[in-house]
């Protein structure tokens, strides 16, 4: 499956650069627009970047909705009017917050990065990815969620990721509303779990290497068919539970 514009938020570390790492060395992908809410922090993609002419990177912070109408206006640049293939809405932070330690802060924090951004994103980015649709291209939006935003998981395994939890149960749901939505547009909409990863958010006892995950990732998100929009899928393409 061809994907021509690709867009991935949250690409300077972990699971969103190792996507942008094995795209651009797919011959099947064209420009990959990665977004990353600090250059200073962006090292090792702006290295990247410079070996690969494939990586666009763009600075910005997906909360900062004052500044979604000149994102818009530079994706539309690099992608032209043939529009956006695949949105990956990846960008995400995890407060560790139990019962008795949650505060409004922390869940405002992670609602707004990892529920509100998502949607928000997505919605700017409608127009580009109609223009792909209209094409007859493939065209998905994927959002990296997890098992721990199901409310049929077990609760024991995260009950001290109140804020982190709930976002995601709110991304799942988000999930199910787009891939309604936008069913008649041609638009697949799909969440997945990347599993247990060895990252700054899913720590170094995580069981999962980034590059296994997201290689095992790909076979997923490169293959959406219409029968798995709305659902939630895990890494190694097994249907979850919502």
């Amino acid at each position: 499956m061809v994907h021509k514009n690709i867009l991935i938020t949250g690409s300077n570390r972990g699971i969103g650069f190792q996507l942008c790492k094995q795209l651009s060395q797919l011959n099947t992908t064209g420009n990959i627009i990665a977004t990353t809410r600090s250059g200073s922090n962006s090292c090792d993609l702006n290295r990247l970047s410079a070996v690969n002419k494939k990586i666009k990177v763009l600075a910005f912070d997906t909360t900062d909705y004052t500044r979604y109408d000149r994102f818009l206006d530079d994706c539309h640049r690099i992608v032209g009017n043939r529009g956006l293939n695949l949105l990956v809405n990846n960008a995400g932070v995890m407060a560790r917050d139990s019962l008795m330690s949650v505060t409004p802060d922390s869940l405002n924090d992670n609602f707004n990065v990892n529920s509100i951004a998502p949607l928000m994103v997505t919605q700017k980015l409608l127009p580009l990815l109609k223009m792909s649709a209209n094409y007859g291209d493939p065209t998905a939006v994927v959002n990296i969620s997890s098992t721990l935003g199901s409310t049929v998981g077990r609760v024991e395994a995260g009950k001290q990721y109140y804020p982190y939890r709930i976002s995601k149960a709110s991304l799942n749901m988000i999930t199910k509303l787009l891939a309604y939505d936008l069913s008649e547009d041609h638009i697949r909409v799909i969440a997945v779990h990347p599993g247990w990863v060895k990252t700054d958010m899913g720590s170094k006892q995580a069981l999962l290497e980034p590059e296994f995950a997201v290689k095992s990732l790909l076979k997923v998100i490169l293959n959406i068919d219409s029968s798995l929009s709305g659902k939630l899928i895990n890494y190694d393409g097994k249907v979850l539970q919502l």
